[in-house]
């Protein structure tokens, strides 16, 4: 799967879970926070495309997956130890 096709399925996938994505200026590589009552990923803009992925697989690891049809693909990335083997 080409990574800006993953990316894209990842980013809807935050928001079909009710995640809010922001990119901005960061120190780091970012993370989820929850404030407002809302769960919000907050990454650096700096991060390569395959940066962004791993940021994205990591968030996903820590929320309820189980309402919300997953890729079996992206189901399988999660579900990785390193969340970086690909096919």
């Amino acid at each position: 799967m080409r990574e800006a096709l993953l990316l894209q399925q990842l980013e809807a996938l935050a928001e079909r879970l009710g995640v809010k994505v922001r990119y901005g200026s960061l120190e780091g590589s970012g993370g989820l926070c929850r404030y407002g009552g809302a769960t919000h990923l907050i990454l650096n803009q700096s991060l390569s495309v395959s940066e962004r992925i791993e940021a994205f697989v990591r968030a996903l690891r820590q929320l309820d997956l189980g309402a919300v049809f997953v890729a079996p693909k992206i189901r399988e990335m999660i579900g990785e130890e390193d969340g970086l083997k690909r096919a």
